[in-house]
């Protein structure tokens, strides 16, 4: 460390990035699949995630897009949307329990991530 001080430091900060960026998905991936043993997500935004793991939202959003080249929002969306694949749950349950209170505002930040319907997207 005495020797290359500015090499540690970088790999330093790259590892607490990389395990800011492990603890985050290890607690989307537990909210995924929604059946009927985890009936809830239980946190839906960045703030919440960034809440959960006692990090500032922006220095989580930065960690997420460092360590995956992919904002955190992406990542929170593709989590979720997966439960379209992997659930025989219908579109209007999967809205709800993901906090939509309303399917067609679940439709439309669908659609705005991934241009295309939830319903085209499942039949893919």
């Amino acid at each position: 460390m005495k020797r290359n001080p500015s090499e540690s430091k970088g790999s330093q900060k790259q590892t607490v990035l990389q395990r800011i960026d492990t603890l985050f998905i290890e607690l989307l991936e537990r909210q995924s699949p929604v059946d009927e043993n985890h009936p809830n997500v239980q946190f839906r935004s960045a703030s919440e995630f960034a809440n959960q793991l006692i990090e500032h939202e922006n220095h989580l959003n930065r960690a997420v897009k460092e360590v995956n080249e992919k904002q955190l929002l992406r990542l929170l969306a593709n989590g979720f949307f997966r439960n379209l694949k992997h659930s025989d749950w219908n579109i209007s349950k999967i809205a709800f329990v993901l906090g939509f209170k309303e399917v067609s505002h679940f439709n439309n930040f669908f659609k705005k991530h991934m241009g295309l319907s939830p319903s085209k997207f499942r039949n893919t």
